[in-house]
């Protein structure tokens, strides 16, 4: 994409968007925040937990590892969405979307992270299973590097000279992106 600044001069601008920009932001989490729907009476309550991610596609599918026998489970499987949150470096997601749950031993080998065998016995354990979220919808915050100072000087500018402070929707740093 270029861009024209009002001198004249035509420059390349690296920013990534859309489902690039999704994925560029999802590699930069080890854990994030899993959200699951309870059903308690007639309104589901949102249960969220860290879990660590083990596998992130191209697609932005992301893979846990997780055992049957959890609530989250069961939960994950309640028709509707659900959601994964993170923040890291700056960098904030929050992404809807469905789950499911995969017994799939050949991909639990290849995903296999010894840390995992604090709680199961290899990849094999009939309990280890894998949770799958597909990403429907991913709004994301990104103030990483030169966005992340040139946010910090609109703020001091703010402050000082009583303008407009920078937005939490500003373009720049923010993105919605539906990705199904």
């Amino acid at each position: 994409m270029l861009l024209a600044p009002t001198w004249g001069m035509a420059t390349r601008t690296n920013k990534k968007s859309g489902p690039e920009h999704v994925h560029d932001v999802l590699e930069d989490f080890e854990t994030l925040m899993v959200g699951t729907y309870e059903k308690v009476g007639d309104v589901p309550r949102l249960r969220a937990r860290p879990m660590r991610v083990a596998k992130l596609d191209d697609d932005n599918t992301l893979y846990f590892v997780t055992s049957i026998d959890t609530s989250k489970v069961d939960e994950a499987l309640v028709p509707g969405r659900g959601t994964v949150v993170g923040q890291r470096r700056n960098r904030y997601l929050s992404a809807l979307g469905r789950y499911e749950v995969l017994k799939d031993t050949a991909m639990l080998k290849d995903l296999w992270n010894p840390a995992f065998n604090v709680w199961f016995d290899g990849p094999e354990d009939p309990t280890c299973v894998l949770m799958v979220f597909h990403p429907e919808e991913v709004e994301l915050w990104d103030s990483k590097g030169l966005k992340g100072v040139k946010y910090i000087f609109d703020a001091a500018k703010a402050l000082i000279t009583g303008a407009e402070p920078p937005r939490d929707d500003d373009d720049d740093q923010h993105e919605v992106v539906a990705l199904q």
